[in-house]
Parts: structure tokens; sequence; C-alpha cells
């Protein structure tokens, strides 16, 4: 090493993995030999420090950059695809039919109808055996996947949508709940909720505050009522 380019071109070949002298030597023990056990130190450290410090930190940028990218074009496909309504269409209607076709094979003769019209099949009630089991089969499965519904919330699922908590379901409660279950959890959907809980506690205490104001009442003519009975059984002094 003759000149300082040299020696500069020299210490980027030793960060990359190249260092050796012109003759094949290894430049560190040439060093090391020539001014001691500091310079080998001070390489060590620079390797460590640019490998593991430096690259992995351009690694990490690059794949976090990479993986944002990937997560926002995911976003991107998810909505077009919520908003993609001949799909949703012709998706739930393959799930209704369905449900549909497996709850008739379950009646009996005289109770089955022979084509699926939907005025009439959307008020149809399934149970809940025919329910699980159609959502074991795998294209039922594949059909949810596709509603873009999560692994996670069909467990159970038969439970979340019987809101009333009668044991069965109209299709179009099956319909309204799948539809609601499409996509990932949104903070607004928490909220949603939370003003319909606050609506109806604001109810509630007025329909209280109406209740208790009924019984004042009702107790107040209960009370005029015992007055005046009691003043005319009461003998003429």
């Amino acid at each position: 090493v003759q000149n300082v380019p040299t020696s500069m071109f020299l210490v980027f070949r030793c960060t990359i993995g190249d260092c050796t002298l012109e003759d094949g030597t290894p430049a560190v023990l040439a060093v090391t030999r020539e001014y001691g056990w500091v310079y080998a130190v001070v390489y060590v450290l620079t390797i460590m420090v640019v490998t593991f410090g430096i690259f992995n930190l351009i690694m990490a940028t690059f794949v976090d950059n990479a993986l944002s990218a990937a997560r926002k074009n995911e976003q991107i496909r998810l909505r077009g695809r919520l908003n993609d309504n001949p799909r949703q269409v012709m998706k739930t209607s393959h799930l209704v039919y369905k449900l549909w076709k497996n709850q008739q094979d379950k009646l009996t003769e005289t109770d089955r109808h022979e084509s699926f019209e939907y005025n009439s099949a959307v008020d149809s009630l399934i149970m809940k055996d025919v329910f699980d089991e159609t959502f074991k089969e795998q294209e039922a499965q594949k059909l949810l996947e596709d509603l873009d519904i999560a692994e996670e919330d069909r467990m159970d699922l038969f439970d979340v949508l019987d809101a009333d908590g009668t044991g069965t379901l109209h299709l179009h409660e099956v319909i309204r709940g799948v539809l609601k279950l499409r996509g990932e959890p949104r903070r607004s959907d928490v909220v949603q909720v939370g003003l319909m809980v606050r609506s109806l506690q604001e109810k509630l205490d007025e329909h209280l505050l109406s209740v208790q104001k009924s019984l004042l009442l009702v107790h107040g003519g209960k009370l005029q009522l015992s007055k005046t009975c009691l003043a005319e059984s009461l003998p003429d002094a």
C-alpha cells in the first residue's frame, strides 16, 4: 500500500471480506505483525459495527418498507373486494342456497320446497345442527374465505348470529350477519356499538323517569281516594 487512495480501497475491500494484499498475504496479519494487536482490535470492532450494525440496519429498513408496502397493497385489494358488490352477492347467494338446501334435506316430503325462491326462502328457519354441519364442509369454508371472513370469526358463528337466542336463524339474519363480519375489525365498529349503547341507555333513563312520574301520580291518586273514602265513612259531627 503506497498511497491514500490505495489504502482507502483496501479498507473498503476489508469491509466486504477481501482483506488481502497484492501478494495474497492477509492485510490484518501483516498490520498486526508490523504495528501490534491494537490495529487488529480496531479492525475487529470496525467489521462488527459495519456487518452487524450498519448492514443489519439497512436490511431491517428495507424489509420494513417491503412489509409496509405489502400490507398497504393487501388493504387496497381487500377494499376492492369489499366494494365488489356483484362478487359479494354471488358468494353470499351460494352460501345461503347451501344452507337452505341442507335444511330442506332435513324436512319431510310435505314440508319441502322444490325450488329456491328468495321471497319465501329468506324467512326459512335454519337449525343449529344444520348450520354447524354446513360450515364444516370445505366448500362453505371456501365461501367464507372468499367473503373475507377471518378464521377466528368462524368459531361459534351460529351463537354470534343468533342475537335473540332462539336457537334458530332466519336466512336474512345469516345474510346480515355475514356481511357485517366481512373484512378486518374497524374502530368504527366499536364506536358504532358504543353510540348505540349510549343512545339505548338514554332512552331507558327517560323511560324510567316517565315510569317514576306515573307511579307518583298513581300513588297520589290512591292517597287522595283513600282520604275521600275515609271522610265519607266518618259520621257527621
